[in-house]
């Protein structure tokens, strides 16, 4: 985009340094676009020789400013820049009126809307819109359908984590690539999505590590034991019931003995002495 500098505002860089500090200048420099402040696009100045496009009864500029209209969705002031200014238009052809200001002060205008300018067909973002919905839909239910999202296998419940995980993969991927087609660049992915898909993966995982069992080690066979005669499993049998006999018989021994003398201590401190 290349915009004619003429008169007063020439005279106006030429006081501010633009001879002895053209780089000052031009980041002073801002492009105005229907009154938008398009910030983040610094111009290239160049001699009055490259206008071009000038009938023969126009005036010759005194220099010449070169922007390149570019979106950088890295650069903060210039994304909020260019989606002020793009919410004001249509999707038909329409002609702008194009400024340039220095300093922040009042811009100076072009004296007519010679500046031609164009979105994306609305029938292009529709169409991007529809089909990127239809495979959301097809994804999500082929994804259902094939167990992925169950807790265990087969047969199992459906995992929230899980499902979560697969809606927003498919959802951010469908997005970045509808994005792609309309605009032909790689558009940034803002933090907050990186972090609702980082909040969703860790459901997930966590969920397919809570269904993981813990695999018990075999335990070696023992070998079979020979046969052995009751009449000497019997003496070993009343041992162990003797030793049983003895510790419930000395138990109710003590219990009898406490209670006994818990009896006779209260009836001690019952008695009224005789003093």
């Amino acid at each position: 985009m290349l915009i004619g500098v003429y008169g007063s505002f020439a005279e106006e860089l030429s006081k501010n340094g633009l001879d002895t500090d053209p780089e000052t200048v031009r980041k002073n420099l801002k492009l105005y676009l229907n009154g938008v402040a398009m910030d983040g696009l610094l111009p290239v100045v160049l001699p009055p020789e490259a206008a071009v496009g000038l009938k023969t009864t126009d005036p010759k500029p005194a220099l010449v400013l070169r922007f390149v209209l570019d979106r950088d969705s890295n650069n903060d002031l210039n994304r909020k820049a260019w989606d002020s200014f793009l919410s004001q238009l249509q999707s038909f052809p329409q002609r702008l009126q194009a400024g340039v200001g220095l300093n922040g002060k009042v811009p100076h205008l072009s004296p007519a809307q010679d500046l031609q300018f164009q979105v994306r067909d609305d029938a292009l973002i529709n169409s991007v819109i529809v089909v990127g919905s239809v495979l959301l839909a097809v994804g999500m239910l082929a994804v259902i359908f094939s167990g992925m999202v169950r807790e265990a296998g087969p047969g199992t419940p459906y995992s929230l984590g899980k499902t979560q995980m697969a809606f927003w993969g498919l959802l951010v991927a469908i997005s970045f690539l509808g994005v792609w087609l309309i605009g032909h660049r790689m558009e940034r992915i803002p933090p907050q999505v990186l972090v609702l898909m980082g909040i969703s993966g860790a459901t997930g995982l966590g969920s397919v590590l809570t269904n993981i069992k813990p695999t018990q080690p075999a335990q070696p066979v023992p070998p079979p034991q020979p046969a052995q005669p009751i009449q000497a499993a019997l003496p070993v049998r009343t041992a162990q019931t003797n030793r049983l006999q003895w510790f419930f018989q000395t138990l109710s021994r003590w219990l009898n003995e406490s209670v006994t003398a818990y009896i006779l201590d209260s009836n001690l401190r019952r008695r009224p002495s005789h003093e």
